[in-house]
Parts: structure tokens; C-alpha cells; sequence
């Protein structure tokens, strides 16, 4: 749910060294003058990592994203369309860019069982390659009886 998302993400951003990288985060309990703060920031390449909820993943002009990392995949192949356009925020105007997604197999709780079959689809007509370990998941023959 949304809320559990973005206590997730607010808590989810140590910073140990500042000096390393910087980070921020985008989420539906930032003031919209935060929101705005984080997403300047980023674009002008201040803040180098965004962690952020789906708030982000539409209607924002963010053409310099080289790589999204998917940390919460939907678990119900009717929020699929959410994955997307999360990934979607990578190779913009023809650039190239990275997707990382945090896959947990099986169809109960957090498993992303629902959503294999979807996935397996967009990386084969994107032509990504496809791991092994994804190809040959159980998940592939659906949900047990």
C-alpha cells in the first residue's frame, strides 16, 4: 500500500559518507516544496540517487536517468503497467539505460509469481536478455493448484 511505501522509502536512505553521493527522496508524504527541492536537485545533478515511491514514475521530464532500481515489484498483474513506467524513466529520447528489479519468486505474500509472465513478455519483445534463473522459475507454470 501506498503508506507502507513511503515509510519504506523515508526510511530507507542512510547516508553514511556524503561525500560518496548524495540522496533524496520522493514520496506521497513529501510536501509538494520538498518534492519539487528533490527533483531539482536531481535533474541538476546535486543529488545523484532518488529513492522514491510510483509518484515518480509518471508525468515527470527526467532525461538523464541511466539507472532504476525496482526494490518493491508489484505483486498483482493488474499493477504491472506501474513496473513500466518505472523502467520507463531509463533510456529516454533514445539513450540507453539499466534496470535492476528485486524479483521474489512464488505467488503468496510478496511474491511476485503474477507478474512473471508479463516480465517474461516485455524482456523478450525489448529483446533484454533473459537470466537463467528467470527463464526456469516455477513461476512460469502459474500459480500451484
Amino acid at each position: 500500500d501506498d503508506a507502507d511505501a513511503d515509510s519504506a522509502v523515508a526510511g530507507s536512505i542512510p547516508v553514511p559518507d556524503p561525500t560518496l553521493f548524495s540522496a533524496d527522496e520522493l514520496h506521497g508524504d513529501c510536501s509538494q516544496g520538498a518534492r519539487t527541492r528533490a527533483l531539482d536537485a536531481f535533474a541538476a545533478g546535486a543529488v545523484r540517487v532518488l529513492v522514491a515511491t510510483d509518484v515518480a514514475s509518471r508525468g515527470l521530464d527526467l532525461p538523464d536517468v541511466g539507472h532504476v532500481v525496482n526494490f518493491d515489484l508489484p505483486t498483482d498483474s493488474r499493477d504491472f503497467d506501474a513496473y513500466v513506467h518505472r523502467i520507463g524513466r531509463t533510456a529516454r529520447a533514445g539513450k540507453g539505460g539499466t534496470s535492476t528489479s528485486f524479483y521474489v519468486p512464488g505467488f503468496g505474500g510478496n511474491g511476485n509469481g503474477p507478474i512473471w509472465r508479463a516480465m517474461m513478455e516485455t524482456m523478450t519483445e525489448t529483446g533484454q536478455a533473459i537470466p537463467e534463473w528467470f527463464a526456469g522459475s516455477p513461476d512460469a507454470s502459474g500459480p500451484p493448484p
